[in-house]
């Protein structure tokens, strides 16, 4: 569907004459033209009568493509749902990542696959691993203001920084979130738990505690039970708690939280300095 035809099926459904669409923006022939094919508006036109009507660049992508996501916006999709998995399938989206890359080039697709790198070979491969990171930051980084991908992205990469870095990074990153996408709550938790961790691999359990407690009221709002008995299975290591550490252990091993509860007993069988 051409994006005069979208601009058409859109405002119908919305019920807008084509004299309020075009109010302020453009005359009511020109968007005639447009709606017909007849004329290609210009970028910051066209976005502006999206957005009139209510609609983000994604979503008039999506009814243009007859309500189906591009395949481009399919891969974002699953890389932003891997927040919300654990483990992670990242080999899966790599894989996918590479074929898409093999027939066009695309800098959002390439930043993904890139860090997708960097995550696998984390423990395997560090240098590798913070190669990619770089290649994603160097352009991260000169970024004005980060979308939503490029938030996700940050937060993939995150764990490759200087314990100090990543969490100074985390905190910007965070109240961007806060003030523009508070229904992330996913992938605030996750940046809250990548400064804990990076915390308690530093052995500073007193910084590591404050992001912890604050993931606890996100994962019980995302009725996520096995996320929030893990948290809790962190602060009572933070705590030197065995006790209640293995109290959690356990009510993971109930949940059937399979691969939690293996971090878990390994987190649980490291010796504490």
């Amino acid at each position: 569907m051409e994006f005069g035809e979208t601009l058409k099926e859109v405002r119908h459904a919305r019920n807008l004459n084509q004299k309020k669409l075009a109010k302020g923006l453009l005359s009511r022939t020109s968007l005639s033209k447009i709606e017909n094919n007849k004329q290609i508006p210009a970028y910051d036109t066209a976005s502006k009568l999206i957005t009139k009507l209510g609609l983000t660049t994604t979503e008039s992508n999506y009814i243009a493509n007859n309500y189906q996501w591009t395949k481009k916006q399919g891969l974002i999709n699953e890389f932003f749902a891997l927040t919300q998995t654990y483990p992670p399938d990242i080999t899966t989206l790599l894989v996918k990542c590479q074929n898409y890359l093999a027939t066009k080039e695309d800098l959002d697709i390439k930043h993904i696959h890139l860090a997708l790198v960097a995550n696998s070979n984390f423990l395997s491969n560090f240098e590798l691993a913070t190669k990619n990171a770089a290649l994603v930051w160097n352009d991260l980084e000169k970024f004005t203001a980060w979308t939503k991908l490029n938030l996700f992205l940050v937060n993939s990469i995150l764990q490759t920084f200087p314990t100090t870095t990543a969490v100074n990074i985390a905190q910007y990153a965070l109240k961007i979130i806060t003030k523009k996408y508070p229904h992330l709550k996913y992938l605030q938790a996750e940046f809250l738990n990548n400064c804990a961790k990076a915390l308690m691999t530093d052995k500073d359990t007193f910084q590591a505690k404050k992001f912890l407690y604050q993931m606890i009221p996100l994962y019980q709002a995302l009725s996520r039970y096995d996320l929030l008995a893990f948290t809790k299975f962190r602060l009572a290591l933070c705590d030197n708690d065995k006790l209640q550490a293995k109290s959690q252990l356990q009510l993971l091993q109930h949940m059937g939280a399979t691969f939690l509860a293996n971090d878990a007993s390994q987190e649980f069988m490291q010796p504490k300095n």
